[in-house]
């Protein structure tokens, strides 16, 4: 049995169908890689939460997110990475192991006593594949991941083929409470016109809009619009790329609703997630928890991260 497949049996039970059978993508993606293994690191993700004299950001749920290492440590950029994957025709089985990875992690947090959201993404296009609705509520039954505490994020690098496809399969996920969100609106084609064709849950607003957000009216405006938008059809907002207390502020004030970013905490594996996350559970406003001494993925050389 191949090491995701071994993973996956912390998950489910494989069956011999060759219907139901998931083909590991290690050997293909070990090759597109040049040798690197593949791992899954979390990044938490904090909600607001409106007190009597300020607000609180408090940890919610985390985010999954694929590296590849090297032996040496090394880690490549995500930018570099999964056009690699895509090139390949690999983003499909790369998308399966994450979510055992992720599941599998939920679920030894869980018994530590961490009740988070999970959420991990997923390339837009898979959408077309309508047996990919019962494949991750399966898993989610399995694992005892409540629906309405995991959230797929779609990312896109081009069209959707099929938008009329991808909308009923994003529905048979709702209609069983899975949260769908829109990832890095405000970049690619992540438009206003997606938002009108696809229902989802939430707005994940692009780190290139909120960096250096609380010097730029330009982006201001747009950040507040997208709020705004989102907030009049019933969505949640969530700005990534979070790295200054003014821009946290700022957000707070233009009613987003979560945030990640290194301000937060960057990515962990799974080990190093305790502590960050106890650290969390320990503060009551975000700007206690940032006073301590941020971890990193170990041997992080080639960029950032998130």
């Amino acid at each position: 049995m191949s090491s995701v497949a071994r993973r996956l049996g912390r998950v489910v039970t494989l069956t011999d169908s060759p219907r139901h059978a998931m083909v590991s993508p290690v050997d293909a993606l070990a090759e597109v890689m040049a040798g690197r293994h593949l791992a899954v690191a979390f990044q938490p993700i904090v909600a607001r939460t409106p007190a009597s004299d300020h607000e609180h950001w408090q940890v919610d749920g985390i985010e999954a997110l694929v590296r590849a290492r090297a032996a040496s440590g090394s880690v490549l950029r995500p930018d570099r990475l999964l056009p690699a994957i895509a090139r390949a025709g690999l983003l499909q089985p790369l998308f399966m192991f994450v979510l055992a990875e992720s599941l599998a992690t939920w679920r030894s947090l869980r018994v530590q006593g961490f009740r988070l959201g999970l959420s991990v993404n997923l390339h837009a296009e898979a959408l077309q594949d309508d047996d990919l609705p019962r494949t991750i509520l399966s898993l989610l039954e399995v694992t005892g991941v409540d629906p309405e505490r995991f959230t797929i994020e779609l990312t896109e690098s081009g069209p959707i083929a099929d938008l009329g496809r991808a909308a009923r399969n994003i529905w048979r996920l709702r209609r069983h409470r899975v949260r769908v969100a829109l990832d890095d609106f405000g970049s690619h084609f992540s438009t206003q016109t997606r938002l009108d064709s696809l229902d989802v849950d939430e707005v994940k607003i692009d780190k290139s809009l909120v960096l250096g957000l609380e010097c730029m009216d330009e982006q201001r405006r747009i950040v507040e619009h997208v709020v705004a938008l989102a907030h009049q059809r019933g969505m949640t907002v969530v700005a990534e790329g979070v790295e200054t207390h003014a821009s946290l502020d700022l957000l707070g004030s233009l009613g987003v609703d979560r945030a990640q970013g290194y301000l937060l905490g960057r990515p962990q594996f799974e080990a190093q997630l305790p502590p960050v996350l106890r650290r969390w559970g320990r503060a009551s406003a975000v700007d206690v928890v940032c006073s301590h001494p941020q971890l990193s993925l170990p041997g992080f050389h080639e960029g950032r991260a998130d």
